[in-house]
């Protein structure tokens, strides 16, 4: 929790494990908005837009998919510049993907960006595990709003690389 206060002075801690029974000490349950310094859903697809790169059009946009990980093509200005995690939240709901080069964000697929100070893959596998059943009646999907308020379980950083670490020699 030391970690949090200093990353972000206002996160709402929690020592209500809830649904995560008895946390390991030092451990924390918080809001995911408290871990990102931006939560926000793509928007339109950019005016300047080519199916394939092109010299000009090389930053590539993403939508709401699990084929070629959402690639929907190609523009030529960034959203995003720096590393995030996608998460879709239409059609395909809850495909979570690291994504560590600039990119554009488009169709309400969910952009999170945590702090520098929080292990991204941690939160990724996170994500993957923890994400609700989906919104709405008649075309399901996720929103920012009721995404944002997510409470998970945040072990201090080492932890969080060591278990990234274990996570990724199991599946490997």
């Amino acid at each position: 929790s030391e970690l949090l206060k200093r990353i972000n002075p206002n996160a709402e801690i929690t020592c209500d494990n809830g649904q995560y029974g008895k946390l390991p000490k030092n451990w924390c349950v918080c809001k995911l908005n408290d871990l990102c310094s931006r939560i926000f859903a793509g928007g339109d697809k950019p005016l300047i837009c080519t199916k394939d790169p092109t010299n000009e059009n090389c930053i590539p946009i993403y939508a709401n998919s699990v084929e070629k990980e959402g690639l929907f093509g190609y523009t030529n200005q960034a959203i995003v510049d720096v590393p995030s995690i996608t998460i879709s939240a239409r059609g395909t709901i809850g495909f979570v993907c690291v994504r560590k080069c600039p990119f554009v964000p488009i169709v309400r697929l969910i952009t999170i960006i945590p702090y520098k100070d929080i292990c991204l893959e941690y939160i990724s596998f996170v994500l993957k595990i923890h994400i609700h059943a989906p919104e709405g009646s008649s075309i399901p999907q996720l929103t920012v709003p009721t995404f944002k308020e997510n409470q998970i379980p945040l072990p201090p950083l080492a932890e969080q690389h060591r278990i990234v670490a274990k996570i990724e020699e199991l599946f490997s």
